[in-house]
């Protein structure tokens, strides 16, 4: 299959580009956040030529190796919504069920991926540099002040990236995030850390304290998250004329000083204790850290939870400026590789041989799921191999204190000067020590306790993946029901009854109707504003949940042009249930020969099924969609 084919597929697969929120890929998966899990088909998924599907909340991992970059810009071409420009907004319906704490990790792994490529270039960089200062190249040579300066500049002025990451994950506006992080960058504010000032004082009253927030981490990602909210009050209570002035205006004068004088400090200081809980771990008991990290490393990969590890080594970067996470999983990635490449020479029969080839050439590239799905978890004399290898190699790795000065770079020989100037020594050993462990363990497993005969069949590491990860299947979310209120008072007559045939015949779909006794229109459910017709007759809402509806005033009410028709929300606003939305003059409508009914029309259900009246509250009319 093709890979312009196989990229329609995977995203038919998903439930089609309307249940896809955001798509991004990482060194081996393309990860797309969906708004329902329900419409994924991950039977049929996994029979397309891929390595297997898994799926942690709403996020859908296809795992497919090598070729994942190729495969997304395949995905992107047909579909350019979902680039990381054009992303889907939450609000047409990302959901938010799940794991508060893997949602958590998952954003923050999110936002950190997408700020990565510059930091891992100029990470390498700055590994040249050291390498290029134990040859006792000058400092103040041109060349070396241009690296310091090229090395450097992307962990400096790290905050703006993860502001526009974070923007852009949140969907909320990236310049004025860009504002946040160049309120706590301001020279005055880094000066006055330098100098070890005594704090602004705001009003005389409150204190804003001068914090180096170079480099940092959370402080910039919490400051956004809630500058969405303070932006989004001043959007829906502004009068439209000033919006342009007074809302970029007002959320600035809130959200700078409650930046600089409590969420920036305490996420600065809670992650320094973060990262010095962490750095007292591998000092204290380096050999249990290294250990645990190094063995267990392939079986995070496995389960998808590797990348829970990422804001870990961002945060000791933040505190430290280095990191000794990432070594241990260099020599676990290289660990990986290794068994592959044993097996090489365990292996019988030539299919068995060429994929071993495959899985060696791709892990020792820092792409090791062809290895982990194709072989080492399917023979138990690799997996134990790679497990005590990568253990005693993180041991060693931790013991001497080896450190890497950037994190999330691929895991090969190309990557190696990250780990200069941090103890290289240090990873070589624990690298040699770590590889040979696996190269002996698993032949001589493969030799004795676990003899490779010719019922063993190595794979692809797609149906091994299938069989795997039926262990770690997450059950579907109860689908709960949707009230829906009536937005009139009135009588509900069923939608047949219409004076419209578009309507009554269910063409835009299912619904109800009310005559009303009062021109006060409420919104039926929350949502957000989709559509809001210049002459006010109708609008569209859409749910969290991928429901959309639309409510519309009156039959033929359309030829008054806006006359008796008073709005009180704007499209792309965000509702509640029972918030005000239109006042309309039903007796004027009435007078001009209108039916006033008011129509409600369920134009998406969702993952609903069908729609019923609710009889419960005879005084309040209701009706529930159903799972």
């Amino acid at each position: 299959m093709k890979n312009q084919e196989l990229a329609g597929e995977i995203v038919r697969l998903i439930g089609g580009e309307q249940n896809v929120v955001s798509l991004r890929h990482c060194m081996t998966r393309l990860r797309f956040t969906v708004k329902e899990r329900a419409k994924i088909n991950k039977e049929d998924l996994e029979k397309l030529p891929i390595f297997g599907v898994q799926i942690q909340g709403n996020e859908c991992q296809v795992i497919i190796g090598n070729e994942v970059a190729t495969l997304f810009k395949e995905v992107v071409a047909q579909y350019p919504e979902f680039s990381s420009e054009t992303q889907v907004t939450q609000e047409k319906g990302t959901s938010k069920k799940g794991n508060l704490v893997h949602r958590a990790l998952e954003n923050l792994s999110a936002i950190l991926v997408d700020a990565l490529p510059p930091l891992i270039g100029c990470g390498i960089l700055q590994g040249i540099r050291f390498m290029l200062m134990s040859f006792h190249v000058s400092e103040t040579s041109n060349v070396m002040v241009m690296l310091t300066i090229m090395g450097s500049c992307a962990l400096y002025f790290f905050p703006f990236m993860l502001a526009v990451s974070t923007a852009k994950r949140i969907k909320t506006n990236q310049y004025m995030a860009m504002g946040i992080a160049a309120c706590m960058m301001y020279p005055t504010i880094l000066n006055g850390a330098a100098e070890k000032l005594e704090p602004l004082k705001l009003f005389g009253i409150v204190d804003l304290p001068f914090i180096d927030y170079n480099s940092t981490v959370i402080p910039v990602i919490l400051a956004v998250v809630v500058l969405k909210y303070v932006n989004e009050f001043f959007e829906r209570y502004t009068p439209s004329a000033l919006k342009i002035v007074l809302v970029p205006t007002l959320t600035f004068v809130v959200m700078m000083p409650v930046t600089l004088a409590i969420i920036a400090p305490i996420a600065t200081y809670g992650g320094n204790y973060l990262a010095i809980g962490i750095d007292w771990l591998f000092k204290a008991v380096p050999w249990f850290a290294g250990g645990v990290i190094g063995a267990t490393r392939p079986l995070l990969v496995l389960i998808g939870m590797h990348h829970a590890v990422r804001p870990l080594q961002a945060q000791q970067i933040a505190t430290f400026g280095y990191t000794t996470i990432n070594p241990i999983n260099y020599v676990s990635t290289f660990c990986q590789a290794t068994a592959a490449l044993t097996m090489i020479f365990l292996a019988k029969g030539k299919t068995n041989k060429q994929i071993a080839v495959s899985a060696t050439i791709s892990g020792f590239m820092g792409v090791t799921e062809p290895a982990l799905y194709g072989i080492i978890f399917k023979y138990r004399g690799a997996l134990i191999g790679t497990l005590v290898g990568g253990g005693i190699g993180g041991i060693i790795t931790s013991v001497m204190g080896a450190k890497a000065f950037v994190f999330g770079v691929p895991n090969n020989f190309v990557t190696m000067p990250v780990f200069m100037g941090g103890g290289v020594l240090s990873l070589l050993v624990g690298l040699i020590a770590g590889v040979l462990t696996t190269a002996f363990l698993t032949y001589i497993l493969g030799k004795t306790v676990y003899k490779l005969d010719d019922a063993i069949e190595f794979t692809d590491g797609k149906q091994e993946k299938r069989e795997i990860e039926g262990k770690y299947k997450t059950e579907k979310p109860t689908q709960q029901a949707l009230n829906i209120q009536a937005p009139v008072t009135g009588e509900m007559i069923e939608l047949e009854k219409v004076n419209d045939a578009t309507f009554s015949s269910k063409l835009l779909g299912d619904g109800f109707a009310i005559r009303p006794t009062s021109g006060k229109i409420y919104a039926p459910i929350s949502g957000k504003i989709e559509a809001l017709f210049h002459t006010n007759h109708a609008i569209g809402i859409s749910t969290e949940s991928g429901v959309s509806l639309l409510i519309h005033v009156g039959i033929n009410t359309v030829k008054l042009n806006g006359k008796h028709f008073k709005s009180f929300c704007q499209q792309g606003e965000t509702v509640k249930q029972g918030d005000l939305l239109l006042e309309v003059d039903i007796d004027a409508i009435c007078q001009e020969k209108y039916d006033p009914t008011v129509i409600v029309v369920i134009t998406d259900q969702g993952a609903y099924t069908e729609l019923v009246k609710d009889d419960h509250n005879k005084s309040k009319p209701a009706w529930q969609l159903r799972g």
